[in-house]
């Protein structure tokens, strides 16, 4: 939050700045002697969020100031600065919108309390505005409010979808916050009003306001760095943009960027698309072979196989630049053409499916995850009559004994699922309704309690730490650290020595 403090005497600025000491460290502070000063800085700079002034200036007083001002910021919070027999003047202010008043010589107590209050007051009104704005903008993109009254002005869509299409991840969870990124853009572009909403959990969509329909290379530029920041911890974003102008109506433009994404969203890596791209044009020989090696793997009962073909035909994919979209089209194919080579009187229950294909290609965002997920499908359909399931309430004690016996080492949830022949879907499901987080998420916390463990029995080092809980990078585990715990892990320690 931005606080101006604007006070023509000297002495009695250079106090009000002590007094606001104990809110620098939140929030940025600015004194100015004028209100002149004071306005042609919120024209060069963002708005005041917060005002304090005295009422009595030379030139313009504290009244017209914080009228001037408002001009700038309409939701700004001010205060003005009073001697007793000012009282009525300083009443006279609250027709226009100041909130309080305090009277000379200001008390540091009152000033405190009052500037608290205020900054709750201010953050309340502005976090009730952006849930109204971001319900609204909402609307927009999905085209609940006709095109007809769709905003004005040329806006800049920024889509980032995490993971894949069907991803169970969630922007709340990873990533930098919506205000952070959206503060990271302001500063970078210097262009107030940003915000941003999420059409699904993944899908985050940010609306940049623009004084021209134009992109030019330095804002595509600064758009790649914000890819870049976007990703930070995550292994997998796909991002695109949109010019929405005048005669497009916001919901088209966002629809645009989807269409954009679905031809660019690969596994394996993040992508960035600023301009349009066609499909990869691949050709699907050499894969339709490895499809007939499939099907006599799975005729045969050849687990060996079946794991080895079915690895090395989705990671060729993948490398080919195969879309999500294109491969889920093409998996359904694939699994349709080996089971209609299989005994038709087997084919009774739901293990024979081959349209959970679609949710398998548009969830996971690597190619080993995918070609697990087929590995396990045609070795239910190679020998279905030995797969073993372990009873759901057995499941659950097996995974937590697993990540408590190696919760140091890499370890999925694919990889139990593997070697119990369980579906990771149902697997999945079955742990999250059971601990309350998913799986990535429960071993990330039972990381960070064990490294609270290893620091109350006395071990200091942060990288020796973060090695006994399975993080190489100190830095990254320091930040996970913080995001589970709400402290960094020296802090922490600093916390258990008092």
């Amino acid at each position: 939050m931005i606080i101006y403090i604007i006070e023509d005497e000297p002495y009695a600025l250079e106090e009000l700045q002590r007094m606001m000491e104990p809110f620098m460290t939140e929030h940025q502070v600015i004194a100015f002697e004028t209100g002149e000063d004071a306005i042609e800085s919120s024209n060069q700079q963002m708005a005041p969020d917060l005002v304090i002034t005295d009422i009595r200036m030379p030139g313009m007083n504290g009244l017209e100031t914080v009228k001037q001002l408002k001009n700038v910021n309409p939701h700004l919070v001010a205060v003005v600065i009073s001697g007793y027999s000012e009282f009525e003047y300083a009443r006279e202010g609250m027709k226009i919108g100041i909130k309080d008043y305090l009277l000379k010589p200001v008390s540091e107590e009152k000033l405190t309390e009052m500037v608290r209050r205020l900054i709750a007051v201010a953050e309340s009104e502005a976090e009730e505005r952006r849930n109204r704005n971001e319900w609204s903008l909402f609307k927009h993109v999905k085209g609940i409010i006709p095109a007809s009254h769709s905003l004005t002005g040329s806006l800049c869509l920024f889509t980032s979808v995490l993971g894949n299409w069907k991803s169970k991840l969630s922007w709340n969870e990873y990533g930098p916050s919506s205000k952070e990124a959206c503060a990271w853009l302001t500063n970078k572009i210097g262009q107030a009003n940003i915000s941003s909403i999420e059409t699904e959990p993944h899908i985050r969509v940010f609306l940049i306001p623009l004084t021209s329909s134009v992109i030019n290379s330095e804002l595509i530029s600064t758009f790649y760095e914000f890819q870049n920041y976007l990703m930070q911890g995550i292994d997998h974003v796909h991002s695109t943009i949109g010019i929405r102008n005048d005669n497009e109506s916001l919901d088209q433009t966002y629809r645009n960027t989807i269409l954009r994404l679905e031809k660019r969203l690969m596994y394996d890596r993040s992508t960035f698309t600023p301009f349009e791209e066609e499909y990869a044009v691949t050709d699907f020989t050499e894969i339709w072979n490895q499809v007939r090696v499939l099907e006599k793997a799975v005729q045969q009962v050849n687990m060996s196989m079946i794991r080895t073909s079915s690895h090395s035909m989705i990671k060729k994919l993948a490398e080919q630049g195969l879309t999500s979209k294109q491969m889920a089209v093409l998996l359904v194919d694939i699994l349709y053409a080996i089971k209609f080579k299989l005994p038709v009187g087997e084919l009774n229950d739901d293990r024979w499916k081959t349209s959970d294909a679609l949710d398998a290609s548009l969830e996971y965002s690597t190619s080993a995850e995918l070609a697990a997920w087929l590995e396990q499908k045609l070795t239910s359909w190679a020998e279905p009559a030995n797969v073993q399931l372990a009873k759901p309430k057995e499941l659950i004690p097996l995974v937590l004994n697993l990540v408590k016996e190696q919760y140091h080492q890499e370890i999925t949830l694919q990889d139990f699922a593997n070697n119990f022949h369980v579906s990771l879907g149902h697997l999945s499901k079955l742990f999250k309704a059971e601990m309350g987080m998913n799986f990535s998420e429960y071993i990330i916390h039972y990381r960070m309690k064990k490294a609270q463990q290893f620091m109350d029995d006395g071990v200091e080092r942060i990288s020796d730490i973060s090695r006994m809980v399975g993080y190489e990078d100190p830095k990254f585990f320091t930040k996970t650290f913080k995001r589970i715990t709400g402290m960094t892990p020296m802090e922490y320690q600093k916390q258990k020595r008092k």
